[in-house]
């Protein structure tokens, strides 16, 4: 429908038009709809695991990312690769952030840690 209606109405990002509003809800209900044809009527949950656990303790990991600066912590603990990586120093970090913020996450998972509104 979002192609369609870019026929009159262009797709441009920067802009949030309708046109790319539809396009965009288009393929998010075809991701929804394949993860759960694959999670809940194949039965195919093991490979799901980390986004389980990023998913009970959604909230809590938003909350602190705005309370504490990940990429900090891991500039902190990268900080003396950045002259072997060079440009891919930026993409270091942010995965070092990542790890951080999930390891924090499985941790309160393993715990039954869940934070709730």
């Amino acid at each position: 429908l979002g192609l369609i209606w870019g026929i009159w109405h262009p797709i441009i990002k920067k802009l949030w038009t309708s046109s790319f509003i539809l396009f965009i809800n288009g393929l998010c209900f075809i991701l929804l709809a394949g993860f759960y044809w694959i999670i809940d009527v194949k039965g195919y949950r093991k490979w799901a695991f980390p986004l389980k656990v990023i998913g009970m303790n959604a909230i809590s990991i938003y909350v602190a990312t705005h309370v504490i600066s990940f990429s900090k912590i891991s500039n902190y603990v990268l900080f003396g690769f950045e002259q072997y990586t060079g440009a891919y120093y930026d993409v270091l970090t942010t995965i070092g952030g990542f790890s951080i913020m999930y390891l924090i996450l499985w941790y309160m998972y393993k715990n039954n840690t869940f934070i709730k509104v």
